[in-house]
């Protein structure tokens, strides 16, 4: 009982079991952050076989204590494994969890960086990135490729009248409208000021006409109440200019960017609250 090799080694095991408990924190908190599934199933039939393992280090530790009769040569080799083995396990498990906070901020990095944080739609930055994108694939293959520009009918009284803050209102609300109404394949960015694109993937110009005015009218029906006792209500319109990639003489993102725009001019022009369709670079 007293010779210290012998308790040297048992500690060694002993500190090696240890590491395999210090382990599970980490790998416990990557578990819970993810969604049910096969994924998350291994990951805890990884936390079950590490705790299996760890019952063998103890119960190998006490029969080791009570059967210390082997040749030391090889004895104190088994120690240093368990010891080790730990160790290998907790960086392991360490390692994973830092990763996997490490992929969360850079996730949360890249999603702020291509967000508008009014509106909580793609920015202009990742507009210009996707159109450009989407355009030269659209192009490669042959596909199918709309481009929606719509903006609110006299937003500007909206500000002066009832102050910035009810304005940012609108657009939040604008904003949600629309994702209620577009497709998951739809790209909505935040074009600049009230002005929002929507690059309708594979979607052919009577496609996005449909879609167009399906958001015209859902926008026309809104009603944002105003926190106030009054309870008045705004409304609001919106004009949306749409084009496409198969006009005649439109090839690039800058082609179908201009065409769009012309067509939302127009239809600011022609009397607001209505979606035009572009037939041709002018």
């Amino acid at each position: 009982m007293s010779d210290p090799l012998l308790i040297f080694k048992i500690s060694l095991i002993f500190l090696g079991s240890l590491f395999l408990v210090f382990s599970l924190p980490p790998i416990r908190s990557i578990t819970k952050d993810l969604p049910k599934g096969v994924l998350r199933l291994k990951w805890n039939i990884l936390s079950i076989l590490i705790l299996f393992f760890f019952g063998g280090y103890i119960v190998y530790a006490f029969d080791y204590w009570r059967n210390n009769t082997y040749g030391e040569s090889i004895n104190f080799v088994v120690p240093l494994i368990f010891f080790f083995g730990g160790i290998f396990v907790l960086l392991v498990g360490r390692l994973a969890s830092q990763t996997a906070m490490n992929m969360r901020e850079i996730a949360l990095l890249q999603h702020e960086s291509n967000t508008d944080s009014l509106m909580n739609i793609n920015n202009r930055r990742y507009f210009d990135k996707k159109i450009m994108e989407e355009v030269s694939v659209s192009s490669r293959y042959s596909l199918p490729l709309s481009l929606l520009f719509l903006d609110i009918d006299y937003f500007k009284n909206i500000n002066d009248t009832y102050g910035h803050v009810i304005g940012d209102g609108v657009l939040k609300n604008l904003a949600e409208n629309i994702k209620d109404v577009a497709r998951d394949s739809d790209i909505i960015a935040r074009y600049g000021g009230e002005e929002i694109a929507i690059i309708a993937t594979n979607t052919s110009i009577e496609n996005a006409a449909i879609l167009a005015e399906r958001i015209r009218k859902i926008v026309e029906d809104y009603r944002l109440n105003l926190p106030c006792a009054s309870r008045e209500e705004i409304r609001i319109t919106i004009s949306i200019g749409v084009s496409h990639l198969d006009i005649p003489n439109i090839t690039t993102s800058e082609e179908l960017i201009l065409e769009a725009d012309k067509a939302l001019y127009r239809a600011k022009n022609d009397g607001r609250n209505r979606v035009v369709i572009s037939r041709g670079v002018s």
